[in-house]
Parts: structure tokens; C-alpha cells; sequence
């Protein structure tokens, strides 16, 4: 925790507000976030402007990604929808004892869950990810 800590004040300093520091896979990172949001999303059974709108913004600021970039991935999670808990468990293990980081993803997940209104499907989703990368 302690080393989280010190690269994000090294980041705030230079300006960076970036989750995610290079040393980091961005690649399996990228695609285990996105079954997460996707599985978030589609909870409730409709996707809405206000969500997309977030997750686009999401994948360009952490990843540099473009419109389409992200719309190709989210596709891709969409056609072949993983299951939630294998990817819960990659992210929880990626990120070990970063709790910092942990918590920063919840809070973007949380601020997903409630952009359009906080539904109980969405809400119920986020929980199980919550407390399985928090264990």
C-alpha cells in the first residue's frame, strides 16, 4: 500500500491522475475492467447514453482509447460474455494488495452504477465486486 501511495503522490505531482502506472499489464487490465462495467450495465437489461458516455470516458483517460476502440472492446466482451466471478477473481489477483487502487476502480464503478440512476440489478453486481476484490 504504502508503495501505491508514493507513485500516486509521484503522479499528482507531474500532473498524472492516472489510475494505472506503466509497470502494470494495461492490456489484461483493460479487458478484465471491461467485463466488469459490461456486466454492470447490462444487469438491468438496457444500456443507457449516460453510461456509455462514462465508460468511453473511463478508457481514454486510463487507457488512451478512442470512441471506437472502446465500443470494438465492449462489443467483444457483449458477444461473448465472460463469466463475472473468473474476472473479479483475475482483477483481485493482478492488483494483490493494492487496496489503493482497488478502491479507486470501486469508485468508478460506483459512479457507473449511479450516472442514470442506481438499479437494483446494477447496484447488486457492484456489490459482488466489491466484496470479492475488498476480501
Amino acid at each position: 500500500m504504502l508503495t501505491s501511495l508514493v507513485k500516486l503522490l509521484e503522479n499528482l505531482k507531474k500532473g498524472d491522475n492516472k489510475i494505472f502506472d506503466e509497470s502494470m499489464n494495461h492490456d489484461v487490465i483493460k479487458n478484465t475492467l471491461a467485463v466488469l462495467m459490461v456486466h454492470i450495465i447490462q444487469a438491468d437489461k438496457q444500456t443507457t447514453a449516460q453510461e456509455q458516455k462514462k465508460i468511453v470516458g473511463f478508457f481514454k483517460d486510463e487507457f488512451e482509447m478512442t470512441d471506437t476502440e472502446t465500443k470494438v472492446l465492449f462489443e467483444s466482451v457483449v458477444s461473448n460474455m465472460p463469466e463475472l466471478e473468473i474476472y473479479v477473481e483475475k482483477l483481485g489477483t493482478l492488483l494483490a494488495e493494492d487496496r489503493l487502487i482497488k478502491a479507486k476502480i470501486i469508485g468508478h464503478l460506483n459512479n457507473l452504477i449511479i450516472c442514470d440512476g442506481c438499479k437494483d440489478e446494477e447496484y447488486h453486481v457492484f456489490e459482488t465486486i466489491k466484496n470479492t476484490l475488498l476480501k
